[in-house]
């Protein structure tokens, strides 16, 4: 996680730990989920322009954090 700090795609990570048997992680506070813009669509579904926008992003940020190791 630290080598995707300041990575374009990538939220901001703080730290993480572990408190008895519970593990965590502190990240930047995203905006809205993909659920929650779902929610908001006008029909209940994106359109095939936007779900490209999502896939392409998703892919480009894969390539950074396997580039990133």
């Amino acid at each position: 996680m630290e080598a995707m700090q300041g990575v374009h795609h990538f939220l901001e990570y703080y730290g993480c730990g572990k408190q008895h048997a519970c593990h965590y992680i502190v990240m930047e506070l995203a905006d809205a989920s993909v659920a929650k813009l779902l929610q908001r669509s006008e029909m209940g579904k994106f359109s095939l322009s936007t779900s490209a926008y999502f896939a392409y992003n998703f892919v480009e940020a894969l390539k950074k954090l396997h580039k990133a190791g």
